[in-house]
């Protein structure tokens, strides 16, 4: 029963990142706007501040380029995680290489796949950001996993 959940779980978060790829760079800009614009108000309006229309424009525009890349980061950490579980219900040998493995395939053929959507394009920055993301994901899921085994060994 693990194996399907784990295997349905990294095909369904494959797939969610091919969606985020497959969308336009005008769509795909939007949505990060959105993200952001939706922070910045709500942080503006827990201070109590005013915000102008000018501001948050700058605001968004200062950290468009960052969120983009964090989001990046942060879902290909989620799949890392993801991948290390699925290959540990099968009992992989190597899990971390093979779990390392995956998400640098996937993050190379995500990169190909944006080469073909309107407005975007492919960037070996991002391949090397989605594989940090992915590492680190890795790295703390197995030491948390270590953790629990000698515990209970």
């Amino acid at each position: 029963m693990k194996k399907i959940l784990w295997t349905s779980t990294l095909i369904l978060w494959m797939l969610v990142i091919f969606l985020f790829s497959n969308q336009n760079g005008e769509k795909s800009q939007k949505t990060s706007d959105g993200l952001i614009k939706n922070v910045v108000n709500i942080v503006y309006q827990i201070n109590n501040k005013e915000l102008t229309k000018e501001k948050e424009e700058q605001l968004i525009e200062s950290t468009s380029l960052i969120v983009r890349k964090m989001a990046h980061f942060t879902v290909y950490f989620i799949l890392g995680i993801i991948s290390y579980f699925t290959l540990k219900s099968y009992q992989v040998q190597n899990i971390i290489f093979y779990s390392i493995l995956i998400c640098v395939l996937y993050a190379c053929s995500d990169e190909i796949h944006q080469l073909f959507s309107a407005g975007r394009s492919g960037k070996i920055l991002d391949v090397m950001i989605d594989t940090s993301g992915s590492i680190l994901g890795i790295y703390i899921i197995s030491k948390i996993n270590k953790k629990q085994i000698n515990r209970r060994g």
